[in-house]
């Protein structure tokens, strides 16, 4: 007779084993030096994309070499799931100066075809491919250093955007840096963990609110890399490439999590349904309405990938994993910030559920230079703390948010700093001294001088935990057998 034991256990893998579904084939190396397997493509770029290696992890994928004019594409022939996976490669710009090359690649899923090649230069092989997704790896220091980001298609000019990488890790400082990329339909997240293999810098950083499948147009894909140089060029290869369908983890979840609140004051972001008829005021101008302020992904006509994220879209911070804020509705009569300036010094948010917390984050940023703004947290029962936070201007400060790669005005037609790592939102965090009430409001107070102008954009907060069922019922067990231990 089988043991009761192993009749369960059995049971139990063969129970995982069909909610998994069969295994998909790993991806390992690129072809070889036949390239077995694989489409190179190529434009300026003669005997490129090559491969140096015998069809194992080892094997090393040269994208570009160190001259100008170059883009190439490598794809692997047969379309893999992508609903849930984890890629993991290492990256190195092999040639120029480090910090001085130019442009960069990405790492690319599309349903475009296997033929399919971008822009070069900012569009890294990459801008111009229909039905894709990709994380650009930019490593031109012209536009306010390197950096990696998430890119829906982008089918118009311009540049890939990106946002620079944080945690010390400089993906074009010639370095080895060992990439891990893992996505789950299911969560609308990409994680993205990037470590220097010299230094051991490292970071991981979860770009949320996106849909691979929805962008490719289906749950499957092909996958590959694109690369480019363009009036600059450096040398750069891919190596340890793994593709590996139905294995990714368990998105981070985040310490700071967006938190419905009531009582933004203005609209500041343009928005791709309504254009500029509902701002009620700018970064630069305030209520004047004058200079540029944000807008939305799909506004600008000759760059579909720069702007910030539309309204209602949660998003993880272009710094950490710990952080996600949620954009306001910005349709007519609604408000996506709070304001505070010279002529408007005072805002409040009021959450809509109270609840307790250790911390609030702050989504904020400012224009015509950097200013404080004042708090006043108030919480349940009338106490209240005072704090106070940064507001860093919106160009060439830390730490980053969201890259909006991009601002305009009113009249839509002056689009400016498009694709160049500008302008930014921040995350300024405060600890919470009272956790044992609920926290009720927050008012807001300019603290800026002049011309300062400041804008809240989003509140997370990191809950403070509840006594867990298993807890408390793991309390009331004990007591029981401490009543029947008793002697009687």
């Amino acid at each position: 007779m089988t043991p009761r034991r192993s009749v369960l256990l059995s049971s139990t893998i063969a129970a995982a084993a069909l909610l998994a579904g069969p295994l998909a084939a790993q991806i390992t190396g690129f072809g070889g030096s036949s390239m077995t397997g694989w489409t190179p493509n190529q434009s300026g770029a003669a005997g490129l994309p090559s491969v140096s290696g015998s069809g194992n992890a080892s094997d090393v994928l040269t994208l570009t070499t160190a001259n100008n004019g170059q883009s190439t594409s490598y794809w692997f022939n047969t379309p893999q799931n992508i609903t849930n996976f984890t890629e993991r490669f290492t990256y190195q710009q092999t040639s120029n100066t480090p910090d001085n090359g130019a442009d960069g690649i990405a790492v690319v899923w599309q349903n475009a075809g296997l033929t399919s090649l971008g822009n070069g230069g900012g569009g890294l092989g990459y801008a111009g491919i229909t039905s894709a997704a990709a994380v650009g790896m930019n490593i031109y220091g012209g536009n306010s250093g390197s950096g990696t980001q998430y890119n829906a298609t982008a089918t118009s000019g311009g540049g890939v955007a990106t946002t620079p990488t944080p945690g010390g890790v400089d993906i074009a400082s010639g370095h080895a840096i060992n990439v891990t990329l893992t996505y789950r339909q299911t969560d609308g997240a990409l994680t993205e963990t990037m470590t220097d293999a010299t230094t051991n810098a490292t970071f991981t950083r979860v770009w949320r609110g996106i849909s691979i499948q929805g962008q490719v147009g289906g749950a499957t894909a092909i996958v590959g890399f694109t690369g480019a140089t363009g009036g600059v060029n450096a040398g750069q290869t891919v190596t340890n490439f793994q593709f590996t369908p139905n294995s990714a983890p368990a998105t981070p979840a985040p310490t700071f999590a967006p938190l419905t609140a009531t009582g933004y004051n203005q609209n500041m972001i343009t928005s791709q349904a309504s254009g500029t008829a509902n701002i009620t005021a700018t970064i630069d101008g305030g209520t004047a309405k004058t200079g540029d302020t944000f807008y939305e992904t799909g506004v600008n006509p000759s760059s579909s990938v720069s702007g910030v994220p539309h309204a209602g879209t949660t998003i993880g911070s272009g710094n950490d994993s710990q952080h996600a804020f949620a954009f306001q509705p910005n349709g007519a009569g609604q408000n996506d910030a709070v304001m505070l300036d010279a002529a408007n010094t005072s805002g409040t948010l009021t959450l809509t559920t109270p609840a307790k917390y250790s911390a609030l984050s702050f989504l904020v940023t400012s224009g015509n230079g950097a200013g404080t703004v004042n708090l006043t947290i108030h919480y349940a029962g009338g106490g209240t703390q005072s704090a106070s936070i940064n507001a860093p201007d919106w160009f060439n400060s830390g730490p980053i948010a969201v890259d909006a790669n991009g601002r305009a005005d009113t009249a839509l037609d002056d689009f400016n700093n498009v694709d160049n790592g500008q302008p930014r939102m921040f995350q300024q965090d405060v600890n919470l001294t009272n956790v044992a009430n609920n926290v009720v409001s927050v008012d807001f107070a300019w603290g800026g001088v002049g011309g300062n102008r400041e804008a809240i954009f989003g509140i997370s907060g990191t809950a403070v935990p509840e006594p867990s069922t298993i807890g408390l019922l793991s309390a009331a067990t004990a007591a029981w057998l401490v009543r029947r231990r008793r002697p009687k």
